[in-house]
């Protein structure tokens, strides 16, 4: 069943206490999840072909919306005080109302675009810390 994004959200935890900040004006979220593989080929490998093992697995991604900051103290001042300390974050992705990805996060990065005949934007971008879960 396909599900409608106006419904998702964007959340964070600064204190480890599990009550977790809606981040203001956010219009879209995306979450990259992959993993290493180790290239174990030798002169021996079967048929000229590779062969690797499972290594190490890893997520990151990334967040915007409409720059919200002198009014969102919960949320997108959070987040650019995380990222000039730095500072770990708990953060949770909703894809509806109830369902969502968390985990741990760095601020990776921030940019702030004003055109001339638009909104002024927000994006961040973030690193996982450990495992990301689905709850």
């Amino acid at each position: 069943m396909a599900l409608a994004g106006k419904s998702g959200n964007v959340k964070i935890d600064t204190d480890g206490g599990g009550s977790c900040q809606t981040v203001a004006a956010i219009k879209n979220w995306s979450i990259d999840i992959g993993y290493d593989t180790i290239d174990v080929t030798t002169f021996d490998s079967a048929d000229d072909w590779r062969e690797f093992l499972d290594g190490l697995k890893q997520w990151s991604g990334s967040f915007d919306g409409h720059w919200e900051y002198d009014t969102d103290a919960n949320g997108q001042q959070v987040i650019i005080t995380a990222l000039l300390t730095p500072a770990k974050l708990e953060l949770e992705c909703y894809v509806d109302g109830t369902h969502y990805f968390y985990g741990d996060v760095y601020a990776h990065a921030t940019s702030v675009s004003a055109p001339v005949d638009g909104s002024v934007d927000v994006s961040f971008t973030f690193q996982g810390n450990g495992a990301l879960a689905y709850s």
